[in-house]
């Protein structure tokens, strides 16, 4: 859906694996073809403010914000547009979560909130992504994105196969006895709507890519989401996992782009 006078506005989300070292430069190519205007990376490990404005010349985003983690898997949030506010929230977080309003003229406030959620264990998951819903609640525009170490219902999982396949590797975070949706389900009981099931776009894992060596992407899984409040769904456009050549040799996780139509 096209509108008059509209303003075209690209996100993209990307776990760079710890910090991508020699790889970042793979990294900026990736994401300045792209031409994203506001970009969420994860896992920017050791990255300074140095770091950080380099990254920014690169790729074309001049305006930047680190977020600093409880762990070392900080987070940055990038984009050419100006935010209104800007903070990072460490509290009851794994991680952190960083939140971002913009004003975008005809839809008043756009809430980013940028997450990488408890890599471990779900219920703990849950218990951040019902603080995160509780963040949200002040904003009529607001976009989940991140890392949630999650499984959605929607995607066409052989549940038999992939219990099997995770005992076999003693992984439990997705569940023992069968797998756990509880994350997603509570997202979007919340009102948050999946970009990728909305639009009806066929399963595109976001793990492991060929150069992968986290033994927790066993299988082929998306675990890497943007979520949108009600009021943004008119203006959705398109969503796409990028699994481009680059990208598989660029980080373990592919990034994904959510197209919006703004009407100005």
């Amino acid at each position: 859906m096209y509108y008059a006078n509209s303003l075209m506005l690209r996100l993209m989300l990307y776990n760079i694996y710890k910090g991508s070292g020699k790889r970042v430069p793979f990294i900026a190519k990736i994401v300045k073809d792209a031409k994203p205007d506001m970009l969420g990376l994860l896992e920017t490990v050791a990255w300074g403010e140095n770091e950080l404005q380099r990254f920014a010349r690169v790729s074309g985003l001049p305006h930047t914000f680190l977020g600093k983690a409880n762990t070392k898997y900080d987070m940055a949030l990038l984009g050419v547009h100006t935010p209104q506010e800007v903070v990072n929230i460490q509290e009851g977080f794994w991680h952190t979560v960083i939140r971002a309003v913009y004003q975008i003229t005809s839809i008043e406030d756009l809430a980013i909130f940028l997450v990488h959620l408890n890599p471990k264990d779900t219920d703990a998951r849950l218990k951040e992504v019902r603080r995160l819903v509780e963040l949200t609640r002040s904003y009529r525009h607001t976009v989940i994105m991140g890392d949630f170490n999650s499984l959605s219902p929607h995607d066409p999982y052989d549940h038999k196969a992939l219990l099997k396949l995770l005992r076999k590797q003693n992984i439990e975070k997705f569940g023992v006895g069968q797998l756990r949706f509880d994350c997603i389900k509570f997202v979007e009981a919340q009102g948050f709507i999946d970009v990728m099931s909305t639009l009806n776009k066929p399963f595109t894992s976001t793990v492991p890519t060929p150069m992968n060596v986290d033994k927790m992407h066993a299988a082929p899984l998306r675990l890497d989401y943007v979520f949108i409040s009600e009021g943004l769904r008119p203006f959705l456009r398109d969503a796409t996992t990028l699994t481009t050549p680059l990208a598989d040799s660029a980080s373990d996780h592919y990034p994904l782009l959510v197209d919006f139509d703004l009407v100005q």
